[in-house]
């Protein structure tokens, strides 16, 4: 399994080499993260946060860890949902066949 996120306009974090990634926001912005797994399963995401004080090395804060649970599913393809509308499309038309 690899997990791959990233920030809009910003770069790409993935857990390919580790996770050891760092993101470095703007005082006063905040960010949307999107999730991306590779494979169906249940998975625990831990994140923390911390602060540097004026591009310094002393750290301002750093929060508790917080784990978050996924359930990923797989999502059909659209092709999928064509094929199911077109076996009921000639289901239908099997049925009204008979009828007539």
């Amino acid at each position: 399994m690899r997990l791959h996120f990233h920030l809009k306009n910003h770069r790409s974090v993935d857990s390919s080499d580790g996770f050891n990634d760092t993101l470095i926001l703007k005082i006063g912005s905040h960010a949307h993260y999107n999730f991306a797994f590779t494979a169906e399963g249940l998975y625990n995401v831990t994140l923390t946060a911390s602060g540097i004080l004026n591009e310094g090395s002393q750290t301002l804060s750093t929060s508790d860890p917080a784990t978050f649970l996924f359930g990923v599913n797989a999502v059909p393809e659209p092709s999928a949902f064509a094929l199911i509308a077109g076996g009921m499309t000639l289901g239908f038309a099997a049925m009204r066949r008979r009828r007539s």
